[in-house]
C-alpha cells in the first residue's frame, strides 16, 4: 500500500507543506513589542510571546492545526462539548480528519474526504451492518454497546476508497466518532466479540489481507482452526485473535476476506511486495531482495513442510567414511531450518564435509548436531547428510527431525523415518 511508508503523514506533512505565517501578524507583534512599558521585564515578556506565537502559528498551519483551531473555538462558544482528540497509533492524522463529518471540522478544507464513506449512528445493543462500496462492517451489540459508552452518540464512518491506498486489490478505513466529529479509539478486548470487516477480494496470487500498524501495512495473521470453528457457532472474542496484533481472518469463499478486529484503523488486502510490517510486528527487508524478512517470501501462517519423495536412501561415499542419508522437503517460505538425525532419542553427529544442500557439497571439518540451513529461497531442499563411521546400524531405526524456524518465529516440526 502506498499510505505504509516509513515515514507518517505528519513527518511527510510538515516536509511538504510550507508553513505560512497569517498576514499582518508580525507587524502587528512588532508594533505591539515597539509601546512604551513600565519596566523591562514587561518589554521582554511581549517579545517572548510574540515569538513564540508565530512558531506556533506556524506549527499549526503545517498541520491543519488553524482550522482545527477556529473548528474547536466555534465549539466552546456554542456551548458544545468537546473532547481532546486522541489521534490512535493505528491511524495517521490525515485519514483519521479526513474522515470526519464536513460539518463537523473546519480542518477538512486542507485535507478534504473521498466522498464515498457511508455514515452511520452505531446503536447499542443491536446487530449493525455498514456498508460502503463492496466493503462493509458487522458490529455485534456488545462491540456496539462498548463503542456508544466510550462515544455517546457515536457514528461510525466507512471508508472504501481511503487516501493513499490506490492499487490495493481492496482496502476500508473505518473510525468512530462521537456527535461533535472528534475521532474516539475504539480498543474491544476480553470478551467482547469482535468487528467483522468484509473485503471483496482473494488472498491468491501471492496477496494477504494487512492492518495499519501506524508504522505501515501489517500483515494480518490467519484465524486458527479453533478461532474459525468458533466464527461458526458464533462465539468468537477478542480473547481468541492473536495478542500481538488483535487481528485474524479467514476466507469464507473465493472472492471475499472476512477480518475480525478489536480496534478500528484502515484494512487492506495487498500484494506481498506492499507490506512493511511482519504479523508479529517485525520490519521487513526490502520487497525482492532475497534477504530474510523479504515481504514476497513471507506467509503470516507457520512454514508448511513437505516430505519430497517416498524414503530415505543410506548409501556410502567413495573418498569420505562414514555413511549418507539422502532425502529431500519442501518448505513455502523463508525460514531457518535445522536438521537433526534421532538414534533412540539421541543425537546423532552430522559430518560437515561431504554433507551436500541443494548440490553444494560442504568442506568444514566439523560435526555438529543440529545442521542449520537459512532457506531464503523456499522451495525443495535436497539434502545427502554425512553420518560418521560406527553410527547407523543395519536394521535400526533412526529419525530426522526438521525444525522451521520462520520470519515471525513461529516454529514447524517434521519428521522422516529411515531405516539403516
Amino acid at each position: 500500500m502506498n499510505r505504509w511508508r516509513k515515514d507518517s503523514d505528519l513527518k511527510r506533512l510538515f516536509s511538504k507543506v510550507e508553513p505560512q505565517v497569517p498576514e499582518g501578524l508580525v507587524e502587528r507583534l512588532t508594533a505591539r513589542a515597539a509601546r512604551p512599558s513600565t519596566t523591562r521585564w514587561a518589554m521582554r515578556r511581549v517579545a517572548l510571546a510574540g515569538g513564540l506565537s508565530v512558531v506556533l502559528l506556524t506549527a499549526l498551519a503545517a498541520v491543519g492545526g488553524i482550522s482545527y483551531a477556529g473548528t474547536l473555538a466555534k465549539d466552546i462558544v456554542t456551548g458544545q462539548t468537546v473532547h481532546r482528540i486522541v489521534f490512535g497509533s493505528r491511524l495517521s492524522q490525515k485519514e483519521q480528519v479526513s474522515a470526519l463529518p464536513q460539518a463537523h471540522n473546519a480542518a477538512l478544507d486542507q485535507y478534504g474526504q473521498s466522498g464515498n464513506e457511508t455514515t452511520q449512528a452505531v446503536k447499542p445493543d443491536q446487530t449493525q451492518t455498514v456498508s460502503a462500496g463492496t466493503s462493509s462492517v458487522a458490529i455485534t451489540p456488545d462491540a456496539a454497546s462498548a463503542i456508544v459508552a466510550a462515544a455517546p452518540g457515536a457514528l461510525i464512518h466507512v471508508d472504501p476508497t481511503p487516501p493513499n491506498q490506490a492499487g490495493n486489490l481492496a482496502a476500508v478505513s473505518i473510525v468512530v466518532t462521537n456527535a461533535q466529529g472528534t475521532i474516539i479509539p475504539i480498543t474491544l478486548s476480553g470478551d467482547q466479540k469482535p468487528l467483522a470487516v468484509t473485503l471483496a477480494a482473494s488472498t491468491g496470487d501471492g496477496a494477504i489481507p494487512c492492518v495499519d500498524s501506524g508504522n505501515g501495512c501489517a500483515a494480518a495473521p490467519e484465524l486458527t482452526d479453533a478461532a474459525k470453528a468458533k466464527v461458526a457457532a458464533g462465539t468468537l472474542t477478542c480473547s481468541d485473535l492473536d495478542s500481538t496484533t488483535r487481528d485474524g481472518y479467514y476466507e469464507p469463499d473465493a472472492s471475499h476476506v472476512v477480518i475480525f478486529t478489536c480496534h478500528l484503523t484502515v484494512f487492506a488486502v495487498v500484494t506481498k511486495d506492499k507490506l512493511s510490517i511482519s504479523a508479529s510486528g517485525r520490519k521487513f527487508a526490502p520487497a525482492g531482495s532475497g534477504k530474510f524478512g523479504d515481504p514476497t517470501l513471507y506467509s503470516p501462517q507457520p512454514a508448511q513442510l513437505k516430505q519430497v519423495g517416498s524414503s530415505v536412501t543410506v548409501g556410502s561415499l567413495k573418498s569420505l567414511s562414514g555413511h549418507s542419508v539422502s532425502f529431500g522437503f519442501f518448505v513455502n517460505e523463508q525460514v531457518a531450518a535445522y536438521i537433526t538425525v534421532f538414534a533412540k532419542g539421541k543425537k546423532l553427529p552430522i559430518a560437515l564435509k561431504g554433507t551436500m544442500i541443494r548440490g553444494t557439497t560442504l568442506t568444514n571439518k566439523v560435526d555438529v548436531k543440529a545442521l542449520h540451513i537459512p532457506v531464503l529461497k523456499p522451495g525443495t531442499l535436497k539434502l545427502r547428510l554425512r553420518i560418521p563411521d560406527g553410527r547407523l546400524q543395519p536394521g535400526e531405526h533412526y529419525r530426522i527431525r526438521i525444525l522451521a524456524i520462520d520470519y515471525d518465529g513461529n516454529k514447524t516440526y517434521g519428521f522422516i523415518p529411515f531405516t539403516g
